[in-house]
């Protein structure tokens, strides 16, 4: 079943039979095949991926769209955070103080 894909699953094998679970309930079942290199797909799981794959990039082209323009229909410009940053004067670069250089603690200085 496409539903589980990217899900830990357990397999069950015998001689003739292949059994899937996932989550305790069975996910596929097939005749086991021995030939090399085979892949067995139950055409009903290929259509329901099918399906899926639709589904994900629908959603991500809504997504999309909707990231670009405001509720109202109004276009949003997308901008990068290091533009905000220099439009406001911020600055996240660390500057060590005084008294805390990578070498440790300042001493301070005695006057004798």
């Amino acid at each position: 079943d496409p539903q589980v894909i990217g899900r830990f699953v357990d397999v069950a094998a015998t001689p003739d039979k292949v059994i899937v679970y996932c989550a305790g309930h069975v996910v596929a079942r097939h005749q086991r095949s021995w030939a090399r290199h085979a892949v067995i797909t139950d055409p009903a799981h290929r259509d329901t991926a099918a399906t899926m794959r639709r589904a994900l990039a629908h959603d991500r082209d809504s997504r999309r769209e909707a990231e670009r323009r405001h509720l109202d229909g109004h276009p949003v410009t997308l901008r990068a955070l290091p533009d905000y940053d220099a439009l406001f004067g911020v600055d996240f670069t660390p500057t060590p103080s005084p008294g805390n250089s990578p070498d440790g603690p300042a001493e301070e200085a005695s006057s004798s």
